[in-house]
This record gives structure tokens, sequence and C-alpha cells, in this order.
């Protein structure tokens, strides 16, 4: 996708500044350059549209570029802001889950970065992202849910836990383990 990005650009820039190799007169170069400039910004604005409507990556890029060099509110807003049912209805329940977030935050100590889970989709229009967030004292997980209902992606759904020790241990159960599996 980026490739496709960058050569749309070059093609804008070449079609764009390019000289006549030919004397004409300056009417005519006016003009070609005027369709030139159309056609090039039509194929660049086409290819950023494509980017944004097949991959809910973007929002996730964003989300946390905002969440790391700005706040967590303004993270919040801004991924909230994708789903205006979200926004709209859901005002209450986004302030508590802010205020809980911020809390805990407090208490962990310094951001360190994040990693991702896992990926599981049903469908090619129904994905969760799971990270895990690293903080001095302990992690905590952002799972995000998107939905693509046509052409655009959305937040379904936003949670952060802390229970990931406990799932760990949960998993390394005696009977859990691959080698204690009934075999086949």
């Amino acid at each position: 996708m980026k490739i496709k990005l960058v050569l749309s650009c070059i093609l804008f820039f070449c079609l764009t500044f390019a000289k006549p190799l030919s004397n004409t007169n300056l009417s005519y170069r006016v003009s070609d350059f005027k369709s030139k400039l159309y056609i090039s910004k039509s194929l660049l604005l086409n290819k950023i549209q494509t980017v944004d409507t097949n991959s809910f990556q973007p929002i996730i890029d964003t989300f946390f570029s905002i969440y790391e060099s700005q706040n967590t509110n303004k993270a919040l807003d801004y991924i909230f802001s994708t789903n205006s049912w979200l926004n709209n209805n859901q005002q209450d329940k986004i302030v508590i889950l802010k205020t809980n977030l911020i809390n805990t935050i407090k208490v962990i100590g310094k951001y360190y970065g994040k990693e991702s889970i896992t990926q599981k989709s049903i469908g090619s229009n129904f994905i969760l992202c799971s990270f895990l967030i690293k903080y001095e004292r302990q992690p905590i997980r952002f799972t995000f849910i998107f939905y693509k209902p046509s052409n655009n992606w959305t937040l379904l759904n936003f949670k952060f836990d802390d229970n990931i020790s406990k799932e760990l241990e949960e998993a390394a159960v005696i009977y859990r383990l691959y080698e204690n599996l009934p075999k086949k």
C-alpha cells in the first residue's frame, strides 16, 4: 500500500512539473498543465482513499500516536470519534472508561511502549486487535474491536484490563499444556 502511495506521489510530481518537450504556445501549456494536475490529483486522492478504507490499521496507528505524544483522553476521543453512535449515545460510559484508565495509569508508572498480542477476525469486516501496553509496574491490555459495515472501518468496542497475568497462569495449568493433551 505504501509503495502505491509513493508511486502516486512521484507520478503526481512528474506530471505536474514536467516541462513540455516542444515549443507550443502558452495557452496550450497552461491547459495541458491543468489537465495533468487534475489527473495526477485524482490518482493521488484515489490511492489515499483506498488505503484508508481497506484497512483499520491507520485508526490504530493514529490512536497510538496520539496516546504516546499527547494524552490518554485525546487518544480515546479520537478512537471513539470513528463511531458516531458510540460518540453520541455512550458519553457517560466513555467518561467512566477514561476516568478508570487514567486512574490505572497513575499507579502503574512510566509508559514503555506497546506490543501486538493478537488479531482475530470473523470474516473480513469484523476484527479484534489486542495490544500489551507496557508500563513500569505492570502491563495492561487494550482490546479494540473494529467493524466495517460498508466502506469505512469504525470502532465497535474498546476496553482495557490488567488480567493478563491471571490468563497467562491459567494457560499454564497442567491440563491445558500441549504435552498433556490426550493423544489421538
